[in-house]
């Protein structure tokens, strides 16, 4: 049986036996409804592609130095991209569910090979980051309700 409404390889997870994939949990991974198999059960998948291909172009037209063509975002669980955040006031900050599903891609940064671009966005929001290679230092580049 296939775990994901939206196609992604749950099973390759490692937090697949907590969460079940959306299929199995009707559209419910981690107990909580996932945005992404109701925006594919309403609309159909076609309706899902065309929402990320406007979504790759929001964040084209951003125009940010240093960020690869956007082109294909993918559904991730939110506790591989809830990054923290320093905020002017020197405290950090999470933005993002553990337990969320978002679409999401990491490009490498043209610039700097040390440092990885994260965009991840749901039906709300779009935010754009830059962070290292394994997520820490994220210097949050562009936030936005959709």
């Amino acid at each position: 049986m296939k775990s994901a409404i939206c196609g992604a390889a749950c099973e390759q997870c490692g937090l697949h036996a907590l969460c079940k994939g959306c299929a199995a949990t009707c559209g419910k991974p981690f107990g909580k409804t996932c945005w992404v198999a109701r925006y594919i059960r309403t609309g159909g998948a076609e309706a899902l592609e065309a929402f990320k291909q406007r979504l790759a172009e929001e964040v084209n037209d951003l125009r940010i130095p240093g960020l690869p063509q956007v082109t294909a975002p993918e559904p991730v669980n939110g506790r591989f991209v809830n990054l923290s955040y320093r905020l002017p006031g020197g405290q950090h900050t999470t933005f993002l569910q553990d337990d969320a599903v978002y679409l999401c891609c990491h490009l490498p940064c043209e610039w700097d090979e040390s440092r990885t671009f994260c965009i991840v966005a749901a039906a709300d929001f779009l935010l754009v980051s830059l962070c290292g290679a394994e997520g820490q230092e994220g210097e949050l580049l562009a936030y936005r309700r959709r």
